[in-house]
């Protein structure tokens, strides 16, 4: 199978655990990288600062610096877990099959009764390859999932990547080393 000859199907039943991977993915990717990193910086130094002002006593400034790294290291993840999980049970797409094609034209994408919609491959900004799916992009926050498993098979999936690599004008393939900053 060449990617200029058949098209490539994948199908598969949205859930959370796609969603989350994606949305990771998506914040791991892009300028915020460094920032990310520089915001961790910050709060070590804060609770540097935060523990030191407790051992010397003074409290009351002490609050701040450990609230803000209590937040950035405790509470931050969850409460964007929740928020992602509060958003998905809303949209119409979440817990539905989703079918789609890539071939030389395009993607096609189609959710049965919902909705359904084919895209040229000019529409698509950015492709990102991550090490579970792939992420197409059609502004830099608007972006379509599509899993690993949603391929019959790797050699599937590889083909759908080599057509967007072929046809998206950025490429990327995203390092698991990020996750590190993540």
């Amino acid at each position: 199978m060449t990617p200029e000859t058949e098209p490539i199907r994948s199908s598969y039943t949205s859930a959370y655990s796609d969603y989350l991977a994606a949305w990771k993915y998506h914040q791991r990717q892009g300028g915020f990288l460094l920032f990310y990193a520089a915001l961790q910086l910050i709060a070590l130094y804060r609770l540097f600062i935060g523990g030191k002002a407790v051992f010397a006593g003074d409290s009351d400034s002490a609050t701040f610096p450990l609230f803000f790294a209590l937040y950035w290291f405790g509470i931050r993840k969850p409460i964007n877990r929740i928020n992602l999980r509060f958003r998905l049970r809303r949209s119409p797409f979440f817990n539905k099959r989703v079918d789609a094609t890539f071939d030389a034209e395009g993607l096609s994408e189609r959710s049965k009764d919902l909705a359904e919609g084919s895209y040229k491959w000019p529409v698509f900004i950015k492709c990102v390859l991550t090490p579970k799916g792939l992420l197409l992009y059609q502004t830099s926050w608007v972006y379509s999932w599509f899993p690993r498993h949603a391929f019959e098979s790797d050699q599937d999936f590889e083909a759908a990547v080599a057509f967007a690599r072929a046809k998206v004008g950025k490429f990327r393939n995203l390092s698991p080393w990020s996750a590190l900053i993540w």
